[in-house]
């Protein structure tokens, strides 16, 4: 009898530290170094809320391919050298549709050999558009649902059946219909060009009532269940939301739940990567979690935890490592866009991710399973970011960050961080 409530309650114990915050167990690391170049890209806007980095023109260099700015109404392309300098692409003609602020991804839908566009525009309607001649964009758009039934701000290209053609995957970026304000049920979506025009495929769930009530701004691709066809993964602003992950299994996408994900918690921004390279996906989520009490006296700032983690992928299932939590504070600093990349030649990638306040955190990946905050050298704090990527800009072997910031206090920028941390003989 003393033996099990010893055990008890070491269980007990065990699982009240799993909730303690991490900010003070966060050490500083070894130092990263980074240079600010903005060559080309000066121009403000509010960048949100997905943009592309992609070779748009094919001429082997990365451009950054965006939507709108919050409150424009026209796409920005900024077409890269190759050497982290850019130049907008104001050449390019798209046509006349009401776009706005949101998602973009490119692929070549037509094989023409030039890469096409989709959009996922706030408020609006989905529009692929097709690169008939360089820089010359024609609408290709039919089949898509009226903003009333679904929109976006999030959208990507993906073969998910292998038949050589690219499908699109979007999420809803709210709970309910535009207009009569009523609950959408169905908010992720997957469309299939059939034609001339673009079909969408159901979800496959066992209760035709119940759908995964995710709904969000973010979403990425992998092959989670490894047998070699696309999934995807998805943000949740539904509070407590763990349907997440999306399987094809050849008649459709399957959701499953992951159980060890935070309760109470928005899943804000989501990432697919193999941290711990063991060949699987696995999947990092920059979170928030309330701690909701009774106590009418309760701090605010006590009120919710902001945080980042990782959801480890095994083949019995899923394991969820916090990475870092703090108090989001009176403030509600959170993090939002989050991504990842190995940021000093180790081959571990790093994870990346900015608070609201504009901090930009980096957290070194030392072997897959344990992390510290890097001490960096040369990042600028702006403000609040929807959208980051790492990637090798300059094609020197080093990958780069590019973050897009879309603040309304803060005016928005676009930002190039051109890594320089290390020598390229460490590999």
């Amino acid at each position: 009898m003393k033996n099990l409530i010893f055990l008890v309650f070491v269980l007990v114990f065990v699982s009240c530290q799993s909730t303690k915050i991490m900010e003070e167990k966060v050490e500083k690391g070894p130092s990263l170094k980074f240079k600010l170049s903005t060559t080309g890209i000066e121009r403000k806007g509010l960048w949100r809320q997905n943009l592309c980095i992609d070779d748009i023109d094919m001429d082997g260099n990365l451009d950054i391919i965006a939507p709108p700015p919050r409150g424009d109404n026209y796409p920005v392309i900024f077409l890269g050298d190759g050497k982290g300098n850019w130049k907008e692409w104001k050449e390019v003609e798209f046509p006349n549709l009401p776009y706005a602020y949101g998602g973009v991804d490119i692929a070549d839908i037509d094989k023409n050999g030039l890469p096409d566009i989709v959009f996922a525009n706030h408020s609006g309607r989905i529009f692929v558009l097709l690169q008939k001649e360089k820089g010359k964009f024609e609408d290709f758009s039919r089949g898509f649902p009226n903003p009333d039934k679904f929109s976006s701000r999030v959208v990507r290209f993906f073969d998910f059946d292998g038949d050589g053609r690219e499908e699109i995957v979007s999420l809803n970026e709210s709970p309910v219909t535009l207009g009569t304000m009523k609950r959408n049920p169905i908010r992720q979506r997957i469309f299939k060009l059939e034609g001339e025009e673009w079909k969408e495929i159901p979800l496959i769930v066992e209760n035709k009532h119940h759908y995964p009530p995710c709904f969000g701004d973010s979403l990425d691709l992998g092959d989670f269940d490894a047998d070699g066809r696309m999934d995807f993964v998805i943000s949740c602003n539904d509070l407590g939301g763990k349907e997440v992950v999306f399987l094809y299994k050849g008649e459709g996408f399957h959701p499953k739940r992951i159980d060890s994900l935070p309760d109470k918690s928005y899943l804000y921004f989501v990432k697919a990567k193999d941290v711990n390279k063991d060949g699987r996906e696995d999947i990092i989520y920059a979170y928030v979690t309330a701690r909701l009490k009774k106590e009418k006296d309760m701090d605010p700032s006590e009120a919710y935890l902001a945080g980042i983690l990782v959801a480890y992928n095994f083949n019995e299932g899923w394991e969820v490592q916090k990475i870092y939590e703090r108090k989001a504070g009176v403030d509600y600093f959170q993090f939002r866009a989050v991504s990842s990349g190995d940021l000093n030649g180790d081959g571990f990638p790093e994870i990346v991710s900015v608070l609201d306040n504009g901090e930009i955190f980096v957290f070194l990946n030392k072997d897959g399973r344990n992390f510290e905050r890097a001490n960096v050298e040369g990042l600028v704090k702006r403000g609040r970011s929807y959208w980051l990527d790492i990637v090798d800009l300059n094609k020197d072997g080093r990958n780069d960050l590019i973050i897009g910031y879309g603040g309304e206090k803060d005016g928005g920028n676009l930002d190039v961080y051109l890594n320089e941390s290390y020598e390229l003989s460490v590999r």
